[in-house]
């Protein structure tokens, strides 16, 4: 008879995730009295909140996060980076510690460099723009870590290269939502370790005849898929992987009750 064993649940953070209902802010606001707060901290505290009980790995941040970086980065006009820019690393600080009196050892994503909202009008070379987002990103990681974020993950659909060089580090994971299979590639030149969805499992499978992929996440899977996983990886190098979209510990107490493996 198969036994069976779990596997950990990692979160990855949350797309684009909406505004709360104002009854629900307004009654946080209440109790964030005397304390420096907006509606981007709402976000990244009911995302924690939601996830500490069932995620063996939480995160923070994520798509959303796009917000927080932007009104951060001095420099910018309109949405175009125009002069010296500088980024002021005060309110990532701030999001840190939130997150860290929440749940010790969590991790924190950021949407990357190439995919914020902003156009270069100033270096008016590619390589130095995004060199110099890397630049500061790695400075905020930095300052995260010092207060107890345990690591970073940066998402994308696709990846520049410069940044996939830059941010390359131990304690940094590229994680695309709907990359493809060039996507997948790119990023395998710079870890052993991949999280995609549970339709890219197959992509991944074909990938491993290039790439020695050590660790894989299979967002949102199912039982079936996490089984699936056996044929290629050992139990302790299969985790369920998280991506929200909206609030609430339904979806992560759903993703927990069907995480583990059967063999």
């Amino acid at each position: 008879m198969k036994k069976r064993q779990n596997v950990l649940l990692k979160s990855f953070g949350a797309g684009s995730l909406r505004d709360p209902e104002l009854s629900a802010l307004l009654k946080w606001v209440r109790e964030e009295k005397n304390t420096c707060c907006d509606l981007i901290s709402y976000k990244i505290e009911s995302l924690i909140k939601d996830q500490k009980k069932y995620a063996d790995i939480p995160c923070a941040g994520g798509m959303f996060y796009s917000s927080r970086i932007m009104e951060s980065l001095f420099g910018v006009k309109s949405g175009f980076l125009t002069s010296e820019p500088y980024v002021d690393t005060a309110y990532f600080k701030l999001d840190a510690e939130r997150v860290f009196r929440q749940s010790k050892g969590s991790y924190f994503a950021f949407p990357s460099p190439s995919s914020l909202p902003l156009e270069d009008a100033f270096y008016r070379d590619r390589y130095e723009f995004i060199g110099f987002l890397c630049d500061e990103y790695q400075k905020v990681m930095r300052e995260q870590r010092d207060l107890g974020i345990k690591g970073h993950i940066v998402i994308s659909n696709h990846f520049d290269a410069v940044e996939l060089e830059e941010l390359s580090k131990d304690n940094v994971l590229f994680f695309s939502p709907d990359g493809n299979s060039r996507t997948y590639a790119a990023v395998l030149e710079y870890q052993d370790s991949i999280a995609v969805s549970k339709n890219r499992l197959r992509v991944i499978f074909e990938l491993m005849n290039e790439y020695d992929i050590k660790n894989v996440a299979v967002i949102d899977g199912e039982r079936d898929d996490l089984d699936l996983c056996l044929s290629r990886f050992d139990p302790e190098n299969i985790c369920m992987g998280g991506f929200v979209s909206g609030y609430g510990e339904d979806y992560w107490k759903k993703l927990k009750e069907r995480a583990y493996v059967l063999r």
